[in-house]
């Protein structure tokens, strides 16, 4: 089984990458998707994070924990050990499957140590202005996505961590090619 991570922040196009390689047949875990589970009442979970936030509306916990970093470094604390073991237990399934080919599609893959199931890491990157407009078309607040984009990984940590770095830049605005490996 190969697995491709694809990581990179908010709006640099992880999703429509991941989409992409969906249609040719790898199978998408899409790790923001999977840790809304943890939001649910039947999660147990479900309780330390309304105690935390007052609430489990992810839009709420998002303003705050982007505001907080306390906030931001207990939420993390309590969902990546649990979305690390979620994604672990939905590879060996994969892998007894025998599936060829699953896209880890993460903002946060290195944070959570998913980038150690993966064959390879391609990070997508865009001008900041391009992955706040990305961001804005898609609901988030211009100071709000510009946070969220501040608290993830760097270029330059992308750049000496991941096997390829693209970037997602429409053509007109792209920088070209930023790393490659063999």
């Amino acid at each position: 089984m190969n697995v491709l991570g694809i990581t990179g922040p908010l709006g640099s196009g992880k999703s429509t990458l991941a989409k992409r390689l969906q249609k040719k047949g790898c199978v998408w875990i899409h790790v923001d998707r999977e840790a809304q589970v943890f939001y649910r009442p039947d999660s147990p979970l479900y309780p330390r994070i309304k105690s935390l936030f007052g609430t489990t509306q992810r839009a709420r916990i998002r303003e705050q924990v982007f505001n907080d970093s306390k906030k931001l470094s207990a939420l993390n604390q309590l969902i990546h050990p649990a979305l690390k073991k979620r994604i672990a237990d939905q590879l060996k399934i994969y892998k007894q499957k025998k599936i060829d080919c699953v896209i880890i599609d993460a903002a946060v893959l290195y944070e959570i140590g998913l980038d150690r199931y993966c064959d390879h890491v391609v990070a997508l990157w865009a001008k900041p202005a391009v992955l706040i407009e990305r961001a804005v078309s898609k609901g988030w607040t211009p100071a709000l996505a510009k946070k969220v984009i501040r608290a993830q990984k760097s270029k330059r940590f992308l750049m000496e961590h991941a096997d390829a770095v693209l970037d997602s830049s429409p053509p007109s605005r792209r920088e070209g090619k930023i790393k490659e490996t063999e």
